[in-house]
């Protein structure tokens, strides 16, 4: 199955691209196609690139995706369209099949550090686990229910 099929059955459900509002609301014109916010998802969470995704989509105009990730895609309306998710899934019956105890809930973390090659807000400096270069460190958390 198609990952703009999936993400596009997701939104039907629980409409996580209404979190993809516009920095500037005074002066956004018209809001993209869902099929670019669906391009941009699939570019930047796995890896192809938003020129690239541009290329290889043939509905989709490269100025158009570029101009939807750089005034829609914000961490505050990323982070909004995932807590919908969550919470979405957090309601549903399946993942608590594999809860242990109904009450109490199991969790893990994992830190992980991420050579950035490129200019970053969010990257570092570390001799230790860099080198010369920049770095960024994350942390994830994930429950028995298989939730992020």
């Amino acid at each position: 199955m198609p990952l703009p099929e999936i993400l596009a059955t997701i939104n039907t459900h629980i409409s996580f691209l209404e979190e993809f509002q516009h920095w500037q609301q005074r002066y956004a014109k018209s809001r993209p196609a869902d099929k670019i916010f669906y391009a941009g998802i699939v570019g930047l969470g796995c890896a192809i690139g938003i020129p690239k995704m541009g290329r290889i989509s043939p509905q989709i105009n490269e100025t158009s995706l570029q101009h939807a990730i750089n005034w829609y895609f914000s961490l505050d309306n990323i982070r909004g369209a995932n807590d919908r998710m969550v919470t979405f899934m957090d309601h549903m019956e399946l993942p608590n099949i594999y809860r242990r105890q109904q009450d109490r809930l199991h969790t893990a973390s994992d830190g992980q550090k991420f050579e950035v090659r490129t200019d970053s807000l969010n990257a570092n400096y570390s001799f230790k686990y860099f080198g010369k270069g920049q770095g960024i460190s994350t942390n994830t958390f994930i429950d028995e229910r298989n939730l992020l």
